[in-house]
């Protein structure tokens, strides 16, 4: 089975404190930029890649683990814009969109606004966009006329865990592919996330635990909303993540392994034929049929559903729950 080089769990603690206090460390190179690729109606399409980092190969049955800190002031793929959709992947040094197939694992990203105009819900934070080897897209106009506004004066960050599963040391980049448009854009409705952790603001993080668990957190409401998108990112060994509304669930984030080719570990791989986390069931509302609704003091649940029996964990890897939603704040 696979396990990790220790010492990753506090990059997420550590973009919290960032995000709380307002700091702004020094440090990161700049990310290189696609031109746009086309599309209509004013929506803008560019893909930002951040920068390069090697990644070790991996020994016995530890694989290589490379945690890139945060670096501030990641690229923004546009300002007094509203951004529709995200979806990350990553690149080997050629560019070349890259798996576990070849060796290359997206552990996880996160990309925060370390200086938003207004602060996060839940846990002060504003987390917007999270990916793991799912590499979920995420449209927001699929739930109707939906973006979220990017100003100049926003900062943001990113964090990355970036695993190799080969002996050999893999230069490897996160890359997002970001639409948006004009912030002018007629009619268009500002969208806000909202982030949760299984085990609480300071714990996307959860101990592996053989056999059926799961772990659970509550937020109570500071304001009212419809929520119109949900899925939860989660490590191997997954089964679902469950959101819910004063007890009522309104998403099951079931999590799919080895759908595509590229998610199962090809030759010269450690565990050549080892099926991962390849595709998340996300749930979608829209404006006038949201997933849910809910008022200041309800209480939104998040629950992570882990079982080793049906899905092998990463070893004594911690497993994750990072519950995202986006929410319409502006319909009362």
């Amino acid at each position: 089975m696979h396990t990790r080089i220790r010492g990753c769990a506090a990059a997420l603690i550590l973009i919290a404190v960032v995000m709380a206090t307002g700091c702004r460390p020094g440090g990161g190179t700049t990310p290189t930029t696609r031109p746009p690729i086309g599309g209509g109606g004013g929506v803008q399409h560019k893909r930002v890649t951040y920068p390069a980092v090697s990644v070790p190969g991996g020994v016995g049955t530890e694989m290589g683990m490379k945690n890139a800190g945060v670096p501030i002031g990641a690229a923004k793929p546009c300002t007094n814009c509203y951004i529709t959709s995200f979806h990350a992947s990553l690149v080997d040094s050629s560019g070349r969109d890259v798996n576990v197939r070849e060796g290359y694992w997206l552990h996880h990203m996160v990309l925060a606004n370390t200086m938003p105009s207004s602060p996060g819900l839940a846990c002060g934070m504003e987390g917007f966009f999270t990916s793991g080897n799912e590499r979920m897209t995420i449209d927001l106009q699929q739930s109707g006329n939906y973006g979220y506004p990017v100003r100049a004066n926003d900062s943001w960050s990113l964090i990355e865990e970036l695993a190799n599963v080969t002996t050999s040391a893999k230069m490897m980049s996160v890359a997002v592919d970001f639409s948006y448009v004009p912030m002018g854009t007629a009619g268009i409705r500002p969208a806000k996330p909202l982030w949760i952790g299984a085990s609480g603001c300071m714990g996307a993080y959860i101990p592996a635990q053989q056999g059926q668990h799961s772990y659970s957190w509550t937020w109570t409401a500071t304001t009212n909303a419809k929520i119109i998108y949900a899925h939860m990112h989660m490590h191997d060994g997954a089964t679902k993540g469950t959101f819910a509304v004063n007890g009522q669930q309104y998403c099951d984030s079931t999590q799919f392994y080895g759908t595509t080719p590229e998610s199962i570990e090809g030759p010269g791989t450690q565990m050549q034929g080892m099926a991962h986390i390849s595709e998340v069931h996300s749930c979608q509302g829209t404006t006038a049929n949201p997933l849910a609704t809910f008022k200041r003091g309800d209480r939104l649940t998040q629950t992570a559903f882990y079982d080793s029996n049906a899905h092998m964990l990463m070893g004594t890897e911690p497993l994750m729950g990072i519950g995202h939603a986006w929410i319409d704040v502006s319909a009362f």
